[in-house]
């Protein structure tokens, strides 16, 4: 969409686009296309396809298309702004649906498993990250999160339970893809530990 010579740039008037999933060279595109688009747009979540980040980017409302501008937000995003306060849910109730969902959702994990970890909820972030990889065990991504909170853990506290399991995520997550220098990296600084 944003990797030909000749651009339509009445794209998202025409047609009801509420997100896009995008990389970081398409995003760059993104942003010369269509520049006021992208200055409305929100960021829902990161996701990771082996080694690349990709975005998921909420553009309805900003795009001038009648239907895209009429999205009401998903769940997720209801859930997600409430955490973070952005949004008004006085009776707790988008907050709710959003634990109520699938607990296989990867991305509600991921977001809760963060949001935990930001309160110093550590051993809900640990849950949280560990339903994540439950739901995508060859998700290298999401074992080296684990494996980095267990880690971080361990040096909080010293037990070395958390550090086995830091060892045992960090070396699927190698297995996984080996040719990651981060995971590669932190997996040597764990070994090192004691």
């Amino acid at each position: 969409m944003f990797g030909v010579a000749d651009p339509d740039t009445t794209f998202f008037e025409k047609f009801p686009v509420t997100h896009l999933l995008l990389d970081v060279a398409s995003r760059r595109r993104f942003v010369e296309i269509h520049p006021k688009i992208s200055q409305g747009a929100k960021v829902v979540h990161k996701y990771y396809i082996t080694n690349r980040a990709v975005d998921l980017i909420r553009v309805a409302g900003v795009t001038g298309n009648e239907r895209a501008d009429a999205y009401r937000l998903s769940a997720f995003e209801r859930g997600q702004l409430a955490l973070t306060g952005k949004l008004q849910d006085p009776d707790g109730s988008s907050i709710r649906e959003l634990m109520n969902m699938d607990s296989s959702n990867i991305a509600v994990n991921m977001y809760m498993g963060v949001r935990s970890e930001t309160d110093s909820n550590y051993l809900d972030a640990r849950f949280f990250y560990q339903c994540a990889v439950d739901a995508s065990p060859t998700d290298f991504n999401l074992r080296a999160e684990l494996a980095r909170l267990n880690f971080d853990m361990y040096q909080r506290s010293g037990d070395a339970q958390y550090r086995q399991h830091a060892l045992i995520q960090f070396r699927e997550a190698h297995r996984l893809n080996p040719g990651s220098s981060r995971v590669e990296t932190a997996l040597e600084e764990v070994e090192r530990s004691k």
